[in-house]
């Protein structure tokens, strides 16, 4: 699971993006009746403003309290019911730094497996 954000799409519509994968982003969506989860192209991301509130990007105990909120008059999905309560229980996201690049090379000849790096280990190839 990613770190959840809140976005807006070009018809001004909150999501609330919960996960990306290789090819599909899973949002929580406020378009129309119920409350519900939506799968949409990752390549839509690029259309997909963050929605702020003050100035900030917007809170995301606080989208999930009117997610809920809304989803008590408008109706609410099982997927997206048990999505919130997911967010709810994990608190305050922390943003953690990116991992370091490797620095192994991608050089013809080496191989996923093939650790260059250590001395002891012996090369095949003269």
């Amino acid at each position: 699971m990613t770190a959840p954000e809140i976005l807006r799409d070009c018809h001004g519509h909150a999501l609330l993006a919960f996960k990306a994968g290789r090819k599909l982003l899973h949002a929580v969506a406020l378009h129309a009746p119920p409350v519900r989860v939506v799968r949409m192209p990752l390549l839509e991301r690029r259309v997909l403003v963050p929605l702020l509130y003050q100035g900030k990007p917007y809170p995301v105990a606080r989208a999930v309290r009117q997610f809920r909120k809304a989803g008590t008059t408008l109706g609410i999905t099982r997927g997206a019911a048990a999505v919130l309560r997911g967010l709810k229980r994990q608190g305050p996201v922390v943003s953690r730094p990116e991992p370091a690049a490797p620095t192994r090379s991608n050089a013809p000849g080496d191989f996923p497996g093939r650790d260059r790096t250590r001395p002891d280990v012996e090369d095949s190839k003269p």
